[in-house]
């Protein structure tokens, strides 16, 4: 069997366990949010990464959340009461676009030191995040 077809047959084989134990409590993820009994967890190449997580979603259809937060988007559907989640680095769908500088100080460990304070000049980003399905631009 391809490893396709072999984790295909684990769902279905976990699929006939849940439904033969009754009392066994159903996977969770933690959390107050629905578990996420399912990911896709895409990090590699963005442009590769966002062209796998726009096939789950379309090939999935329905309605899917999007929630961007830190390094991550992660798109979120429940197909009946089984929940799927997609996440792909945040520069694979959106742009990081720079608006300006900020100089900023932080301490930090120092070999000679505990602490010592550094200045620095960061850049001050936005992310400009388009729909997944959309149309890349040119």
């Amino acid at each position: 069997m391809s490893a396709r077809e072999d984790y295909i047959a684990g769902l279905r084989a976990f699929a006939d366990l849940l439904e033969s134990t009754p009392d066994l409590t159903l996977p969770t993820h933690g959390g107050a949010k629905p578990y996420t009994a399912l990911q896709w967890l895409l990090f590699d190449d963005p442009d590769d990464s966002r062209d796998q997580a726009a096939a789950v979603v379309r090939a999935a259809g329905g309605h899917w959340d999007k929630e961007i937060s830190g390094e991550y988007a992660r798109y979120h559907r429940a197909i009946e009461g089984l929940h799927l989640e997609v996440a792909v680095r945040r520069e694979a769908v959106c742009e990081r676009i720079v608006t300006g500088t900020e100089t900023v100080t932080r301490l930090v460990p120092a070999p000679d030191a505990p602490m010592v304070e550094v200045t620095e000049t960061v850049e001050t980003v936005e992310w400009v995040c388009q729909p997944l399905l959309a149309e890349r631009a040119s």
